[in-house]
């Protein structure tokens, strides 16, 4: 995992080595659920997030309607997709790692913004290098590892905004973030446009 020697810096993040026998989750073809962990912008960030995201949608030429405010999320921690309901025995063993976790808040820094090829998704990203929110992932993971939980490594962590419109890459003129004070288990009905939460867990508090 890259740019973990700098993990030092980050006060709070205790990344330990991978432990051996990763269980890879299950993607079923034509899924229709799926289950993930993520970290979602509080209730009192929404207005300032949807804000900056106004302006990228009407720059980079996006058509259709924008990811709606409830849904906007950073998948940190993918479970697996599933033709019929997630396994209660995965979510159970999900759900008591998290509770086991006691990691700091922090803070997230969108500072680009980028189409992904194949979905046509425009999505922020952070800038390249070791974040507190790479470390939170790395940290999820490797204690979902642990306890022999199939888990996917996710790929790019980034924030969707909308789908369509033209190519771009481009760092941003002004940061979007904000602090993430919990983290989500999320069940995702693929197709619906519904998420339904099953659990949230707090991050000690903010500074």
């Amino acid at each position: 995992m890259s740019g973990l020697s700098e993990q030092a810096s980050l006060p709070g993040f205790e990344v330990l080595p991978s432990p051996p026998g990763r269980i890879k989750a299950p993607h079923a073809r034509d899924a229709r659920h799926g289950l993930f962990f993520a970290i979602m912008p509080a209730l009192s960030e929404l207005p300032r997030v949807e804000a900056a995201a106004v302006p990228l949608r009407q720059r980079h030429g996006v058509t259709s309607g924008p990811v709606r405010a409830e849904r906007l999320h950073v998948t940190c921690c993918d479970l697996g997709s599933f033709r019929e309901l997630p396994p209660q025995d995965l979510i159970n063993a999900a759900m008591t790692v998290a509770a086991s976790l006691a990691l700091p808040s922090f803070q997230i820094d969108f500072g680009r913004v980028m189409r992904f090829r194949g979905n046509e998704a425009l999505v922020l990203l952070e800038n390249e290098g070791a974040t507190p929110l790479t470390l939170f992932r790395c940290a999820l993971d490797e204690a979902l590892v642990r306890a022999h939980v199939p888990v996917n490594f996710a790929g790019t962590l980034h924030m969707t905004l909308a789908y369509g419109g033209g190519g771009v890459s481009e760092p941003l003129a002004e940061l979007v973030h904000w602090v993430a004070q919990d983290f989500v288990l999320i069940h995702s009905l693929v197709g619906q446009g519904q998420h339904r939460h099953l659990g949230r867990w707090s991050l000690l508090p903010w500074r």
